[in-house]
C-alpha cells in the first residue's frame, strides 16, 4: 500500500510540474505578445508627446494667410516636407525642411523612422512655422549610407492641443553621413 500512495504521490508532483510548465509557456507567449504589441504601437500612435513648440521652429515669411477649408469640428493641414533627410552622425542632428504653412489649421508633430525605429521627432511645429534641423534621438545606431525612410506625421488638435485622428505617412531617402 505504501508503494502506491508513493507512486499516486509522484504522479500528483508530475501534474504540478507539467500544469506549471504549461502555465509558464503561456504567460511568457502573451508577455512577447504584448511586447510586440506595444513595440510596433509605438510607430503607430504619438502616446505621450511634449506641448512645447518645437525650439527649432522659426516663422516662415510671405505667406499666404487664407486658411484651408474646414469642416467644423476638423481641421485641415497643408505641407511642404524634403524628400531627403541627411543625418549627421558626429553633430546627432538631422537636416531637412519640413514646412507647416500659415493655411493649416492644426499644429503637427514630424516623425522620422528608418528601419522601424524613431530616429527623430519634432516638437510641435504650429501654422505658419518650419524647421530645418532635428535633433537625433541618443539611441541613434546608424552606419554611414542611404536609407529608406518614412515621415510619420501627426496632427494636433488647436482647440484642445490633444492627438487628433489624423495621422500620415511618407516614403523619405534618409542619407546618414558620419
Amino acid at each position: 500500500m505504501d508503494k502506491t500512495k508513493g507512486l499516486k504521490h509522484k504522479g500528483i508532483k508530475r501534474f504540478i510540474i507539467t500544469f506549471s510548465l504549461c502555465g509558464a509557456v503561456v504567460l511568457s507567449a502573451v508577455g512577447i505578445g504584448t511586447y510586440i504589441d506595444k513595440s510596433k504601437a509605438s510607430l503607430e500612435t504619438l502616446g505621450e508627446f511634449s506641448r512645447e513648440i518645437d525650439h527649432y521652429a522659426t516663422p516662415m515669411a510671405g505667406e499666404n494667410t487664407e486658411k484651408l477649408a474646414a469642416p467644423e469640428g476638423g481641421g485641415a493641414v497643408s505641407l511642404s516636407i524634403s524628400k531627403v533627410f541627411r543625418i549627421d552622425l558626429s553633430e546627432g542632428k538631422a537636416k531637412l525642411t519640413l514646412e507647416n504653412p500659415l493655411r493649416s489649421t492644426q499644429s503637427v508633430i514630424f516623425r522620422l523612422c528608418v528601419r522601424n525605429k524613431i530616429i527623430m521627432q519634432s516638437g510641435i511645429i504650429s501654422p505658419g512655422y518650419r524647421i530645418e534641423t532635428g535633433d537625433l534621438l541618443n539611441d541613434v545606431r546608424l552606419s554611414k549610407g542611404e536609407y529608406d525612410g518614412k515621415l510619420i506625421v501627426f496632427c494636433i488638435d488647436s482647440s484642445g492641443g490633444g492627438q487628433a485622428n489624423v495621422r500620415t505617412e511618407f516614403g523619405v531617402r534618409v542619407v546618414v553621413e558620419e
